[in-house]
């Protein structure tokens, strides 16, 4: 066995430390764990973690340069699914491969989603403002049977969205370029272009992968969207233009937004959020207990696969390489 270590980067990961590091210390390797409670940059990354034989990542950047400071380095477990912050080409290049814990948030994400969709659609935030100000003033609000829910992206969290939408008599909307329109999946009423998603749903819920530079949701297709609606995403900050966004609202175009990822993070944009219906979270939706310790057993999973061949439930975008 090769010397190095296992180096387990997610600050959502270490309070985790005295009830899983069994398993990952059984693999045969030191095992560390950020404790510095914040994401590494990518000096501290390549500082932490060069001597590294696995990494389970979070969001910190894995690119080109902390892969190649890593000789050592066999296997990269994300510690979720979205996997924008790591360069998937560098590590083909480089021989590691690349694990996601597919399946361990995805119901701890559906949950926080609707959870922001009843907030914003019920007014939980602002009536709670207007009691603890000490005010009793009452106004209607839009509530949520009976109207539509545009989901874009109907992997297993928009699955999962789209499921509890069903307690709520919602009318689901879902655009995914893998189903037939004429067929759509359990839990999706209809399956339509994104244009005509966007201008018929009363709430739209993102949940696809970041992919390229242009967000998903711009100035253009927030026009095409219909007034008065809501606009929630769990799933990746870039996907959203937050100007375009925050413009739509401060004119009262959109009614409210749900953000739990953000461009840049940690958001520099508070106090503009804060102005406006706006319910905010810090890249949480994902943590929820069951979701990290799921998520982890998968990572582990992942690493003993990488070392002795065992079955693993996570999904390899970058295959081990071949013995």
């Amino acid at each position: 066995m090769t010397s190095g270590k296992i180096y387990v980067n997610p600050p959502t990961a270490a309070p985790l430390k005295a009830e899983r590091a069994g398993r990952l210390d059984a693999i045969g390797y030191p095992v560390e764990w950020n404790d510095l409670g914040r994401l590494l940059t990518e000096e501290e990354v390549i500082e932490r973690a060069g001597d590294a034989v696995a990494l389970v990542a979070g969001a910190e950047p894995i690119t080109r340069q902390v892969l190649g400071a890593a000789p050592n380095l066999k296997i990269v477990a994300k510690f979720g699914v979205g996997y924008d912050n790591i360069d998937v080409d560098a590590a083909r290049d480089a021989g590691v491969a690349v694990a996601l814990a597919t399946g361990g948030n995805t119901e701890s994400v559906a949950d926080y989603t609707f959870a922001m969709i009843l907030s914003l659609c019920c007014d939980l935030q602002r009536n709670d403002q207007v009691v603890k100000s000490g005010q009793w003033t009452r106004a209607a609000y839009p509530g949520l049977w009976g109207r539509t829910l545009g989901i874009v992206g109907f992997g297993p969290i928009g699955a999962a969205v789209g499921r509890r939408a069903a307690g709520f008599g919602l009318h689901v909307l879902a655009c995914d370029p893998l189903f037939d329109p004429a067929a759509p999946p359990a839990n999706a009423d209809e399956i339509v272009p994104l244009e005509e998603l966007l201008s018929r749903s009363d709430v739209v819920s993102l949940h696809v992968p970041l992919t390229g530079n242009r967000a998903l949701i711009d100035e253009q297709a927030i026009a095409r969207m219909k007034p008065g609606a809501v606009l929630v995403n769990a799933a990746r900050g870039g996907l959203v233009d937050e100007t375009a966004l925050l413009e739509a609202l401060r004119q009262g175009r959109l009614r409210g937004a749900g953000l739990d990822v953000f461009e840049c993070e940690p958001t520099q944009r508070a106090q503009e959020f804060a102005a406006l219906n706006v319910v905010t979270a810090p890249h949480i939706a994902g943590s929820s207990e069951v979701a990290l310790v799921n998520s982890l057993d998968i990572c582990a999973e992942a690493i003993e696969a990488a070392f002795f061949g065992r079955p693993a439930r996570a999904r390899f975008i970058v295959e081990l390489p071949s013995p």
